[in-house]
């Protein structure tokens, strides 16, 4: 709670734009405290600039489960196996549905 609430705090102030293509914290942060829609949504806007970024495709995914949008998921954890074919939490997610 206490990261999640940190993070918000850093996204008010600004983070650089590119803050997101390396550091997955607020996203992971969201969704586990099953705040999904701030995952799609804060992915949203970095996959908008850059779309091959597994890491991000995972826990959109991730977030489309909690979502029960099951077909959303499947198709973000492809992609995230489609820009590395090696990332097992992406594969045993999808496997998992």
């Amino acid at each position: 709670m206490e990261a999640a609430r940190a993070y918000e705090r850093a996204l008010q102030i600004g983070f650089p734009c590119h803050f997101l293509w390396y550091q997955y914290g607020p996203l992971e942060a969201y969704n586990a405290l099953g705040e999904y829609q701030k995952t799609v949504a804060l992915s949203a806007e970095v996959l908008a600039m850059v779309s091959d970024i597994e890491e991000i495709r995972y826990q959109q995914g991730l977030a489309y489960l909690g979502l029960g949008e099951k077909e959303k998921a499947r198709a973000e954890f492809e992609l995230a196996l489609k820009y590395n074919p090696n990332f097992s939490q992406a594969k045993e997610a999808l496997e998992g549905i």
